[in-house]
C-alpha cells in the first residue's frame, strides 16, 4: 500500500535576527501499516539534515521536526492524475499559502 507523508523541516541561522525557515516535505513511501510507513520516513529524514555556511559567515543547520501527517492513497494503482495528498483548510490557512515567500 502507498501513502503519502509530510514531514516538517526547520532551518535555524547562527545570526540572532533571523528567523527559522520551514519546509514542509511530501514523500511517497510504500509499507503495509501507518507505524511502518513512520518508521521509515523518520529514518530517510534524520538522513536529510545538511548544514553549512551562507554569506557573511553565519551557519544554517537543518533538522527534520515531526511527520506532520500520514495520507493513505486509496488508488490500486498510481497513474497521472492519481490524488497523493488532500486535506481540508480554514480561511486563514489558504491565505497564508497564497501569501508570496518573503511578504509579511
Amino acid at each position: 500500500m502507498w501513502f503519502s507523508v509530510n514531514l516538517l523541516f526547520v532551518a535555524r541561522h547562527s545570526a540572532k535576527d533571523s528567523a527559522d525557515l520551514w519546509e514542509e516535505r511530501i514523500l511517497l513511501i510504500e509499507g503495509d501499516t501507518e507505524s511502518e510507513v513512520e518508521r521509515k520516513a523518520k529514518a530517510l529524514a534524520v538522513q536529510d539534515q545538511p548544514s553549512f555556511q551562507v554569506a557573511g559567515g553565519d551557519s544554517v543547520q537543518w533538522s527534520f521536526e515531526q511527520v506532520e501527517r500520514i495520507f493513505p492513497i486509496e488508488a490500486s494503482t498510481l497513474e497521472s492524475g492519481t490524488v497523493l495528498f488532500c486535506r481540508f483548510l480554514r480561511n486563514e490557512e489558504v491565505m497564508s499559502i497564497l501569501r508570496p515567500f518573503g511578504d509579511k
